[in-house]
């Protein structure tokens, strides 16, 4: 069993900058536990710093971060796999397998086919899902969809 760094009592926790006892909710999420600092003092040692370091010297390492191979693949990487995972939310959400003909093999295979078109609010990309929003805020659209397979689908705007 990992031991934990900073005592926590009854869902509270002392903050190692104001020492002040809060409910581990104002702390942040770190590795396998949370932070030592309260969001509050976290937040201000963040502002902190970014005002000593200056502008040109921020927008240096932000550029030499995506000059990096290994660095712009490990954030595509985790781009893709956050929109994977949203897809198969979405897809689990509708009932998983097509409306009309019940295919279910590949998950790339399924759309998202608006009932009534004039109801449509977001703009889906070509998975079907709003990329920079999460799975829950996209439930409201998915209750004026249906689920179908790419065939199905075609099938569906080629009689309409």
């Amino acid at each position: 069993m990992a031991k934990t760094r900073y005592a926590i009592y009854d869902s509270k926790k002392e903050c190692n900058t104001c020492r002040e006892i809060k409910d581990i909710n104002d702390f942040y999420p770190y590795k396998n536990g949370i932070r030592g600092s309260c969001k509050k003092c976290c937040n201000e040692k963040t502002r902190i710093y970014m005002k000593s370091v200056s502008k040109e010297r921020r927008s240096e390492w932000w550029k030499r971060s995506w000059e990096n191979p290994e660095y712009r693949q490990r954030k595509y990487d985790s781009a893709q796999k956050r929109i994977r995972n949203i897809k198969k939310k979405c897809v689990d959400y509708l009932g998983g397998k097509c409306s009309v003909c019940g295919y279910i093999k590949c998950i790339e295979a399924l759309e998202f086919h608006h009932v009534d078109p004039n109801t449509k609010e977001l703009k889906l990309n070509t998975r079907g899902i709003e990329r920079s929003k999460s799975f829950n805020s996209q439930k409201q659209e998915l209750d004026k969809c249906i689920l179908l397979c790419s065939n199905c689908h075609r099938e569906k705007h080629y009689n309409e």
